[in-house]
């Protein structure tokens, strides 16, 4: 049988069952991996989170004054973060206690000279400088006492809020 050419055929069937089978799979297809991605989306956003969520709270206890540094166990990844955090604490702080060191030094170096110029002021003979003194460093002093009491109470509340705008959270 060599060199007789092949008998040719052909099949002829209807597809439109087939094609809306395929349909029906692709339809499951994407609503079941749609609602998949869905669910592992919240359970990245629940659990994958919680640690960020964790460095928030504490925050909150640092501004509110229940701590001082950041203490919590943290993943790995945010251990650059909340090193950082509290680094930024420390000078912070340490900025603060030198601030207030200042000016109460300040405040008191101010204290001795102007008493000396209230009594030399009291024994001056020209009475217009000792009316003028006299009227000013009682003023000059109540600033100095003013900054006293401030340089004394800039310890007490601390507000931390750059600190969480500076985290992004």
């Amino acid at each position: 049988m060599v060199g007789k050419p092949p008998i040719p055929y052909s099949v002829a069937e209807n597809a439109a069952p087939v094609e809306a089978e395929m349909k029906a799979f692709r339809q499951a297809l994407l609503f079941w991996l749609g609602g998949a991605s869905l669910l592992l989306l919240l359970a990245v956003l629940r659990w994958g989170l919680r640690p960020l969520r964790q460095v928030a709270e504490d925050l909150g206890g640092i501004e509110s004054g229940e701590a001082e540094y950041l203490k919590g166990e943290y993943p790995r990844e945010l251990s650059g973060l909340t090193g950082s955090i509290n680094s930024l604490i420390r000078t912070g702080r340490a900025s603060r206690d030198r601030y207030r060191n200042s000016l109460g030094d300040l405040a008191h170096s101010l204290k001795t000279p102007l008493a000396v110029l209230l009594g030399a002021a009291e024994s001056a003979e020209d009475k217009k400088l000792r009316e003028a003194v006299q009227e000013q460093v009682p003023r000059m002093n109540d600033i100095v006492q003013h900054q006293l009491k401030r340089a004394a109470a800039s310890g007490r509340a601390v507000r931390w809020r750059w600190v969480l705008w500076l985290s992004g959270l």
